[in-house]
């Protein structure tokens, strides 16, 4: 399993159509292998809209 550390709520500045921005999220594998992400969700504040979830992503947790 994958946890994420510290924040679970991130407000992002405003990003214009057709723009993308960087971020960090921290979190913290809790076994070794392949590990899935999921639920990760999107929220426009000014549209007041919850987006669907990210699709899941499959990481490898390494012992080291």
């Amino acid at each position: 399993y994958v946890l994420v550390n510290g924040l679970q709520k991130l407000v992002l500045p405003l990003v214009e159509a057709f723009e993308s921005i960087n971020f960090d999220l921290s979190m913290v594998a809790t076994q070794v292998g392949v590990q899935k992400i999921s639920g990760i969700t999107l929220y426009a504040v000014q549209e007041k809209k919850l987006y669907e979830p990210l699709s899941d992503i499959e990481i490898f947790v390494d012992a080291e």
